[in-house]
């Protein structure tokens, strides 16, 4: 059957006849045309139909760059033979630099753009590691470097080891005894031991081994660590390797730490309030090679009522005297079956023990080797000592104790 039927015209004497046949000639052939393919690609130009090439050839194929195009035979063969054909699915143009970037979820679907500008302000100078960029307020690029307060913290699963050495650097790590590795100062190290989680592991700070007496001259605060657990402050093994010698300062200063902490190994001298200093939250206690030298106020002083300073079976020395060996504000000392050897004739001219504000000594069995100068004794402001009947002469000193203004004496 004919693609196109067209109506044949016998004579135009009936204008209307011919005027309606020529149109309805004009209407088929664009009908047929719209249905065939055209060579130059005008548009509709797709088939609707299978094409039956009736046996004939396609020639002239291009070489496939799409997944959509025929294989040609030497296609075929150049696949067969380890070759290689590639398909290009990119949009043509674009210049140097650009980008594609996808026009809709269609495969393919991409055109060449360009890059938006770099900011020239670009990322803040400075910053130290593991800090984050914040930003300061809405204007663009206004950030700068931050150490985030919930900072992930390392969770020990086992003890660890600090090494403080007068020849070490405080850009080391602390984990091993060399000047390669040790920290140069005590602060550092127990800076780090703060950013730690302790999950009830023992953790010590101690001075490396090296020749000689080393004497520190800076003093110290150990603040807040968490987890549980203990911290251990230990000098030299060798008693009188690692001496302290603090003018005006705490030698170390327990400040709501929350770990007992243990002190041993070690000869402290001066200092300010007190040698050891237990405030706050904070739990001391004193080893059997300490030695405690000359201070201007106080060996051991402990601050509030959550502070605590322990003393159990210590064989501890006393070289040097103070205003107080032990002085309690408010907080609590408990000292068990300690041997304390006073060397020379200290002189203690506050007492050798006091407390205020109800602050509480608890002393047992108390065993000295030596004497001192100076009132045994002092509780006041409804402070307590409790020597759980050993009398009152259980403390060193060549004058009698007393009590005022609420304090209490256990004999």
């Amino acid at each position: 059957m004919a693609k196109l039927a067209l109506t044949n015209l016998v004579n135009l004497q009936n204008e209307t006849t011919a005027v309606n046949a020529i149109n309805a000639n004009n209407a088929a052939t664009i009908a047929a045309v719209e249905k065939t393919l055209s060579r130059d690609g005008t548009s509709p130009n797709q088939m609707t139909d299978e094409l039956d090439m009736n046996s004939n050839r396609i020639i002239n194929l291009p070489t496939p760059i799409s997944e959509s195009e025929p294989l040609r035979v030497i296609d075929a063969a150049t696949l067969g033979h380890a070759g290689t054909i590639t398909l290009s699915t990119m949009p043509p143009g674009g210049n140097t630099g650009q980008v594609l970037e996808k026009l809709s979820n269609t495969s393919y679907d991409a055109n060449w753009v360009n890059l938006p500008a770099i900011p020239a302000a670009g990322l803040p100078t400075g910053g130290t590691v593991n800090q984050v960029l914040t930003k300061n307020s809405s204007t663009n690029y206004d950030a700068s470097w931050l150490t985030p307060s919930n900072a992930v913290r390392e969770v020990l699963t086992t003890g660890r080891t600090y090494y403080v050495r007068s020849d070490g650097s405080n850009s080391n790590n602390g984990l091993t005894d060399s000047p390669s590795g040790a920290f140069l100062t005590w602060q550092k190290a127990f800076d780090v031991c703060a950013t730690l989680d302790f999950n009830s592991q023992v953790v010590t700070v101690q001075h490396g081994v090296e020749s000689g007496v080393v004497t520190f001259t800076v003093g110290n605060v150990i603040n807040t660590m968490v987890g549980g657990g203990q911290l251990q402050v230990k000098g030299h093994s060798f008693v009188g390797k690692t001496v302290f010698n603090v003018v005006a300062a705490d030698i170390f200063k327990v400040l709501d730490c929350r770990v007992s902490v243990n002190f041993d190994q070690m000869t402290l001298i001066g200092g300010d309030l007190g040698q050891i200093h237990s405030l706050y939250d904070s739990v001391v206690t004193i080893g059997s090679s300490v030695h405690f030298g000359t201070a201007p106020f106080a060996h051991v002083y402990v601050h509030d009522a959550k502070a605590m300073a322990l003393m159990l079976g210590s064989a501890y020395k006393i070289d040097g005297g103070a205003n107080y060996h032990i002085f309690v504000n408010g907080g609590f000392v408990f000292h068990e079956s300690c041997t304390l050897t006073l060397t020379g004739t200290p002189n203690f001219a506050g007492a050798f023990v006091e407390t205020i504000n109800g602050g509480c000594i608890q002393c047992v069995n108390l065993f000295t080797g030596g004497a001192a100068t100076g009132p045994r004794y002092f509780a006041t402001a409804n402070g307590i000592i409790n020597t759980f009947g050993q009398g009152i002469n259980i403390f060193p000193g060549n004058a009698a104790g007393a009590t005022t203004a609420g304090g209490q004496y256990i004999a």
